[in-house]
């Protein structure tokens, strides 16, 4: 709108005080913007931390109850605006989907490391919880796709051999069939978390 608004914001001070200092903004009537943020700004992050570290208790992709009312109304607030399903443990994630192949040696590696450490294991039981959630809540998933364990070599260094995308092959080829993806919940995908921070990968 036009006119002089005033606005009020904080600092934090040398002692951690908190400063309340406040500006004034005029808009012209013959004012137009240089640019439009999306609807979707504010948005939101599930991480995979697991249990009991990093201080995110119950609040990881595989914990979070995410069927709870109050937290699908607190969610529905946000709406619209986007679910990204990431963070420094999103490489490390293996996907166990139906249409897993039983008799493809890496898939049966894979699968005997989901039960080794189920909470880097997502199932299809809890994905389609997630794409529900994100459905009835109206936000739109923002997935980071597990890259760092599929360069690994036998002796579990990072970045010794091209990228396997099988197991993100299927995963993605299960979420595109499923009606979430047809009614639009799903807004893309990312490959890796940070591959470049710290030297982690640079063979991308």
């Amino acid at each position: 709108t036009t006119g002089t608004n005033r606005f009020s914001y904080q600092l934090p001070t040398a002692n951690s005080q908190i400063q309340h200092e406040y500006m004034e903004l005029s808009v012209s009537p013959n004012a137009h913007s240089l640019g439009v943020v999306a609807p979707e700004f504010i948005s939101s992050t599930l991480d995979w931390w697991p249990l009991g570290t990093e201080g995110w208790g119950n609040a990881s992709v595989i914990n979070a109850d995410l069927s709870h009312p109050n937290l699908v109304s607190a969610a529905k607030g946000l709406s619209p605006f986007f679910l990204r399903i990431g963070g420094s443990q999103a490489d490390e994630i293996i996907y166990s989907i139906p249409q897993r192949n039983e008799g493809n040696a890496s898939s049966t590696d894979d699968l005997k490391k989901c039960k080794e450490e189920p909470q880097k294991c997502l199932t299809s039981d809890p994905w389609d919880e997630v794409l529900d959630f994100a459905s009835r809540s109206g936000a739109r998933i923002v997935f980071t796709i597990a890259y760092v364990r599929h360069t690994r070599d036998s002796e579990g260094k990072n970045d010794q051999k091209d990228w396997d995308s099988s197991n993100a092959k299927e995963f993605i080829e299960y979420t595109a069939n499923s009606i979430h993806a047809k009614l639009g919940t799903i807004f893309g995908f990312e490959l890796g978390n940070e591959l470049r921070h710290k030297g982690k990968i640079t063979n991308v």
